[in-house]
Order: C-alpha cells, then structure tokens, then sequence
C-alpha cells in the first residue's frame, strides 16, 4: 500500500462534530484511487491528514509504513507529488520558472539545474500541453491554464506518488480528459500512485481502479468503481437519486433522477 490510515478522528476547533470519524482507508501502490463525496463529507479534511499538514486526534495515517512526522519534508517531497486547490503563489512567475520549483527538493531553491533536471521540466510541460506557454506570466492565465501548470510542477518532483485535490477544477472538457488520460498513463506505464479528490462521480467511474466513498467523515464504502457506486449509496451520500449505467469500457453514467 502507499497510505494507510487506521481509525483516524480528526476535529476542527469548535466544530460541532468531528470532519473524520473512525476513517480506515488503503490507496493501493500502482492503481488511481479517487476520494468521492459530497462538499462537506471530509474529503480536503482527509488529504490534509494524508500529507501531514494536520494530526489527527487519534488513529495514525501513513505513507510507505512510515507516519508524516517520520518523513523529513524534502525527502516527502521526493516521493509525494501534490496538486492543491489553493491558488498558489501568483508571482510574477512564467510557467516554466513554476515548473521548475517541482525540482527543489533535488537541487534546493538556490542550485543550478542539470541537463538531467532541464530534461524533466521539458517533459513535464510538454505532458500537460504547456509548452506554448512556457514564457507566459503565471498571473495572466487562466484558472485552468494554471490548474495544468501545478499539475506539470507536481509532475516534475517526479514523484512515485500523486495526490490531487479537484485537479481538473476550471479546465475545459478536452483538458480536463487529457489531464486524467494522462493519469491513467501514468499508473499502467509507469507505476505512478495516484490519489484524486473529487465529487464527480463520472469522472471516477470511468477513470478509478480504486474509490473511497465518504459522507459525514466517515467512509461508506471502499472498492472498485462498480462495486461502491450503486444508487441507493450515491443517493444516501449526495442526497439525490440517481441512475447508474454500465457504459463498458467507458465505465459508468451516473445520471440524476427526478426527486
């Protein structure tokens, strides 16, 4: 396994109940997990738990058998590659001078790049369609434009692992199929992990090996896409009635119903 978490609680101070409660979750080494669930289930809670930036109140949650206060951030950094919603530093960057910041953990903030590191950016930006815009300043583009280049700095960490929070937010339907293409590329070729938070059902019934179902921080269910996404589950979860239909190859349709 890559994470582990084993009966996490985790509340905010002054919340009225806990944003995790006895979460135990495995995201498998190899296969694309995605995190599903309705705004407020304990989706950002729990990927917040996953890197370290809050601990939980009890139960543990680690990464290659080792906790987040076991890790040393640059060698965290090294193996873990993340895409956030925050919208990040909106300094007068161009996009390649972003992408490049994916190699700190290898050469420091202060280091010239190798030939080897220059090779990577390349390829990063090239991944993600940014090529064309590698002299562009990261302040004038685009919400999606700039959710491609955070996804093409994580890409240049060449992690063993990706964990990405509504990673296709803002982009537009080519986009934001290629970016999941890609994706699933990445774990068949090249053995990535990856870890998407999301609450589009579509999305990962056609592109999960592996989905974590959470409501009310808690998990609901956890399996492959047909096994978790049945429609009195997705109902429970999202509050909606739903249709489910096998589309083959293509995974399934979740279709809203009349209440």
């Amino acid at each position: 396994m890559s994470f582990e978490l084993k009966d996490v609680w985790f509340r905010y101070f002054g919340a009225a109940r806990p944003a995790l409660a006895e979460v135990s979750a495995s995201f498998p080494a190899g296969k694309h997990t995605f995190v599903l669930g309705p705004n407020g289930a304990g989706k950002t809670t729990l990927f917040r738990v996953m890197l370290g930036l809050v601990v939980p109140g009890s139960g543990s949650a680690a990464y290659e058998g080792r906790t987040s206060q076991e890790w040393s951030r640059r060698e965290f950094a090294r193996r873990c590659g993340v895409v956030s919603q925050e919208p990040g530093n909106l300094f007068p960057f161009t996009v390649r001078e972003m992408v490049e910041m994916g190699r700190n953990p290898y050469v420091g903030s202060w280091r010239n790049l190798s030939a080897d590191d220059e090779a990577v950016i390349e390829r990063a930006l090239e991944r993600t369609d940014l090529l064309g815009l590698a002299d562009r300043t990261v302040s004038n583009l685009s919400g999606g434009e700039l959710q491609r280049v955070k996804v093409a700095r994580a890409l240049a960490q060449t992690p063993a692992t990706l964990l990405l929070d509504e990673p296709t937010a803002h982009l537009d339907l080519g986009h934001e199929m290629e970016i999941f293409s890609l994706l699933r590329q990445l774990t068949e070729d090249e053995e990535f992990t990856v870890i998407t938070i999301t609450h589009n059902m579509n999305l990962a019934s056609r592109f999960a090996d592996h989905v974590v179902l959470l409501d009310g921080g808690h998990v609901l269910a956890a399996g492959s896409p047909r096994e978790v996404l049945e429609p009195e589950r997705l109902k429970k979860a999202f509050g909606w009635p739903v249709r489910v239909e096998d589309q083959g190859s293509l995974g399934l349709q979740i279709v809203p119903l009349e209440p």
